[in-house]
């Protein structure tokens, strides 16, 4: 019956001593939490200004590459009328800069990056 008084005791005594290790780790984290909650900042802003002009730029920019690419369809659908008049000097040089913007536009889809137009 000694022992086991004795074996209870220190059972206990290793019970009150993984309690109060808890207990510390249990602390040390919530003080670990209340910092991170007061160092949290949140903004009321949605986007900052130069998000906001990169995104103007880019749906600009999105669209005149659309336009460019709907002048590039129509211009292949329409060979035979651009082929017929080659002999017209006006017609040659806007044929040969129009495929020159297709060929540019082509490389620039293909490579995945975007292309300046100069007007």
């Amino acid at each position: 019956m000694g022992d086991a008084l004795v074996s209870q005791e220190k059972l206990l005594k290793r019970a009150a001593r993984e309690r109060k290790e808890y207990k510390e780790k249990w602390e040390c984290a919530m003080m670990e939490l209340d910092f991170a909650k007061a160092s949290e900042h949140v903004s009321d802003e949605s986007e900052c200004d130069a998000c906001a002009v990169h995104m103007s730029n880019y749906v600009t920019l999105q669209s005149k590459y659309a336009k460019v690419l709907d002048e590039r369809d129509e211009l292949k659908s329409r060979p035979v009328l651009l082929g017929a008049c080659k002999s017209c000097l006006g017609l040659r040089s806007e044929l040969a800069e129009k495929t020159a913007k297709i060929s540019l536009l082509e490389m620039a889809s293909s490579e995945g990056t975007v292309v300046k137009c100069a007007k």
